[in-house]
């Protein structure tokens, strides 16, 4: 077992295996170019900068990354609203009718939730979190999300590479 965090991480960059996207996937994908691994790989901070100013910022962030084996901060300083990129954002444009939640249950058991179904449920909250994250959740159990801990599930994508 290794004594360092730093060989856990040295040990998993190691890993040589690939596995090809279904071509579902592959059509529909935002980044349709091979030339984006060129880019990230020539200024992987630039690289990431250019994608997380796609979204709406409270306050900007200092620093892309501050990267401390085996801790990595990135955005030093900025804050965001997690909700206001995934739903809020999209309510004037022609994605409000688009599944923002996607509750999959049983096989063959999904029922999603657009922007502006999440947007008309939770309106009228306080611009608090707990309030705005209580309705949210309220909302989810309307269209019978669940899980072991009764609350939604989050994903987040974050390089998975640490930088050299």
């Amino acid at each position: 077992m290794p004594s360092k965090p730093e060989e856990t991480i040295e040990a998993l960059l190691l890993e040589k295996r690939r596995f090809k996207p279904p071509k579902g996937f592959v059509a529909q994908a935002n980044v349709s170019s091979a030339s984006v691994y060129g880019k990230a790989e020539c200024d992987f901070k630039r690289f990431w900068a250019g994608f997380a100013g796609e979204l709406d910022w409270f306050k900007p962030w200092r620093k892309v990354l501050d990267w401390k084996p085996p801790r990595a901060k990135w955005f030093v300083g900025g804050k965001l609203n997690v909700s206001v990129n995934c739903v809020d954002r999209h309510l004037a444009g022609p994605r409000r009718n688009e599944a923002a939640i996607v509750r999959e249950g049983e096989p063959g058991d999904s029922r999603p939730m657009t922007c502006r179904d999440s947007s008309r449920r939770t309106a009228g909250a306080p611009p608090s979190f707990f309030s705005g994250a209580t309705k949210t959740l309220q909302a989810w159990r309307e269209v019978g999300g669940s899980s072991r801990s009764g609350t939604p599930g989050v994903g987040l994508l974050s390089p998975m590479e640490a930088p050299s």
